[in-house]
């Protein structure tokens, strides 16, 4: 059953993204415990802009916060894409994250963010891939 109803989530995620959306998505195998009631109340937004090799806005842009650092924390999954200007913004709790950017035909990035000691904004380029 899980076969069929992960690729409507992956299409519900496709769709989302071409008008700038978020999408909740959420694993069947995990604890049943919520996941706010593990999250500080206060949130830090970092947000910024991919852009192209040329500098154009990059819209469909997979952003994904990873915490690191002595005390992580567990963040709700939920997949933000840039939208049609290249934006995101992503709240997260304080702390130290590696941010991950990814688009199909384009190669990945990885940028490090200490939301405790930066104004978390963030301008990346991605190169295509071939």
């Amino acid at each position: 059953m899980m076969r069929t109803t992960t690729p409507l989530i992956l299409l519900l995620c496709c769709l989302l993204s071409a008008c700038g959306g978020t999408a909740e998505t959420t694993n069947p195998h995990s604890s049943a415990i919520p996941e706010q009631a593990s999250h500080p109340k206060t949130l830090t937004n970092v947000s910024g802009q991919v852009l192209d090799q040329l500098g154009n806005p990059l819209p469909g842009v997979i952003v994904t916060p990873i915490p690191t650092g002595s005390h992580p924390v567990a963040l709700p999954r939920i997949v933000r894409y840039t939208d049609a200007n290249g934006k995101f913004t992503w709240p997260v709790p304080p702390g130290t994250y590696d941010f991950t950017f990814q688009r199909n035909g384009y190669l990945g990035q990885r940028i490090s963010v200490d939301t405790t000691k930066t104004k978390a904004q963030i301008t990346v380029r991605l190169m295509p891939s071939t």
